[in-house]
């Protein structure tokens, strides 16, 4: 593993959720919660606990689809707030379910396993197609 010489130095983790989740308040207001994910916990000390400390960007999903462009400003107004340069992105509904299955289907089972699932009435274009455009 490298060691960083320099404040300059930059992390730069780019994953389908974000290592926290953002809540919405009763009032309309939001709230960050950290992820209960292993993985993110360990890449999230890891980060706290380097010498001398190095600049960490993280892009992903902050785990809520904002209902209009005022949450989305809010939701990146909190984020700026936070110990890590958080960056979050918001796709559809309709994409979060796509890249969902493409990750569950296609992603998953060639790093994790190899199950099979029966896949005749699953569209892997589109799925692919949606994978593709999120990742520009």
């Amino acid at each position: 593993m490298a060691t960083a010489t320099s404040s300059e130095e930059t992390v730069i983790i780019i994953s389908f959720k974000l290592p926290i989740i953002i809540e919405r308040e009763k009032e309309g207001s939001f709230k960050v919660v950290h992820s209960k994910s292993i993985l993110f916990n360990t890449l999230f000390n890891l980060h706290k606990k380097s010498s001398p400390q190095v600049k960490t960007v993280w892009i992903g999903w902050p785990g809520i689809i904002p209902k209009n462009q005022s949450e989305t400003e809010q939701i990146e107004a909190l984020l700026a707030n936070q110990q890590f340069n958080f960056v979050p992105i918001f796709p559809s509904q309709d994409k979060l379910h796509k890249l969902f299955m493409f990750h569950e289907l296609v992603i998953r089972p060639l790093f994790h396993n190899f199950r099979t699932k029966d896949s005749e009435d699953i569209d892997m274009q589109a799925l692919w197609s949606t994978y593709i455009d999120i990742n520009k």
